[in-house]
């Protein structure tokens, strides 16, 4: 094999010992062994810094194992590198959205990949990541739960991404609800808030969450009336009413999405409606602009 003779193999052996000296500061530092290593690793890679450092230190070692792989080198180092795969693979699912999730095992290279299927431990490690329910009891549960705060913060974050993830279709408006979230997570980040408080903030959201489905179940309104009333319900009088007369419109311009004039149209017959109650035209716009934002993603929906 040519490319195989180009490749200085002594010198890769080199730099892949070198790399798993510098994985063993961190394997030391994390309890794999224990029952909680999962919550363990949520917890030491809560700053960003670390966990890019140890993804950039991850993909060095995994592109010299793939090269590397099955080399008799590899078989003293075997064991350390699925503890490195079990560490990725939670990084990846803990702290990713669920739609990024379904890219963890495209990044795995094709021997590391084989690797997993061939070990029990790797898989399980890869649905071992709790989610909570979103109900009305979500604070008692995260209060009973016996896990650090930060880990708690992520296992949240993930819960409502999760749930949003799976009930958009039906319910649009959480797509709203899903940009708070990622603004309390920016925010988190940003040393602007404490855990406590984002915690706080997460568990108010998925409260308003699961207020909201409540709501919708004892509305009497269509899932595109209740998206509609949902975001107006705050903002002007007589939201149902308005609600209502907005599902009208939308129906009446069913192709907008695809046709400039119609778009134009609708906008026009939207404003009418919104200024009626809302005599700010830069807050009307903004509102037009999310009212074609749910329609569209309804829309998108039932493609």
């Amino acid at each position: 094999d040519v490319e195989a003779g180009l490749i200085d193999f002594e010198k890769l052996k080199e730099r892949f010992r070198e790399l798993m000296k510098e994985a063993d500061t961190i394997l030391k530092e994390i309890d794999m062994e224990s029952e909680d290593r999962v919550e363990k690793i949520i917890d030491y890679f809560f700053e960003r810094e670390k966990r890019e450092k140890f993804i950039k230190l991850f993909k060095q070692v995994q592109e010299i194992y793939e090269i590397l792989s099955p080399d008799e080198f590899l078989r003293d180092y075997i064991e350390k590198y699925k503890l490195l795969v079990q560490i990725y693979t939670i990084i990846k699912q803990a702290y990713t959205s669920e739609s990024e999730d379904k890219k963890i095992r495209r990044d795995l290279l094709k021997k590391t990949e084989a690797l997993i299927r061939e070990n029990v431990e790797l898989l399980q490690i890869i649905d071992e990541l709790p989610l909570y329910e979103i109900n009305k009891d979500i604070a008692n549960v995260i209060r009973s739960d016996n896990i650090p705060g930060r880990v708690k913060v992520i296992n949240l974050v993930r819960s409502i991404r999760s749930h949003i993830e799976r009930e958009k279709k039906e319910k649009p408006y959480l797509n709203s609800i899903a940009r708070q979230v990622e603004e309390v997570i920016k925010r988190l980040e940003e040393r602007q808030i404490s855990i406590e408080k984002a915690l706080k903030e997460l568990i108010n959201i998925s409260e308003d969450i699961a207020r909201a489905e409540e709501e919708q179940k004892n509305s009497g309104l269509s899932k595109e009336e209740f998206s509609y009333f949902w975001m107006l319900r705050e903002k002007v009088q007589n939201p149902k009413e308005l609600a209502k007369d907005i599902a009208e419109i939308f129906a009446k311009e069913e192709h907008w999405i695809f046709n400039k004039e119609d778009e134009r149209e609708l906008r026009v017959e939207l404003y009418k409606k919104v200024l009626k109650q809302i005599r700010d035209i830069e807050e009307a716009s903004e509102l037009v602009e999310e009212l074609l934002n749910i329609d569209r993603i309804m829309r998108e929906g039932e493609e």
